[in-house]
């Protein structure tokens, strides 16, 4: 019976070494994961803010259209002119990303 005891015992010390590194690795893995949801969250602020500064260059605010669909004249000018926009948001964001972000 003494065998079996140290046998049971060695075999719990081991599953709980076992469930501390693990644990050890949740909380790291946790740790970046909140950083790495903060820099998102970051970054899309960045590119609603941009996205918006344009779209008022044509008269649209996205507030009016809280909840509806974006319809109306200034939507249809934008469109027309979607690929310029398109790519004039794509330039800010390239610039955001060259600047490192900031």
């Amino acid at each position: 019976m003494n065998i079996s005891y140290k046998a049971l015992k060695k075999d719990r010390d081991e599953l709980e070494n076992d469930l501390k590194q693990k644990n050890t690795l949740i909380k790291a893995f946790k740790k970046w994961y909140e950083e790495l949801k903060n820099t998102c969250q970051i970054h899309s602020k960045h590119v609603r803010r941009v996205t918006e500064e344009i779209l008022k260059k044509w008269g649209i605010d996205s507030a009016a259209y809280h909840g509806g669909d974006l319809t109306g004249n200034p939507i249809t000018k934008f469109c027309n002119s979607a690929s310029e926009n398109f790519r004039e948001i794509e330039e800010k964001l390239l610039q955001y990303v060259q600047d490192g972000g900031v």
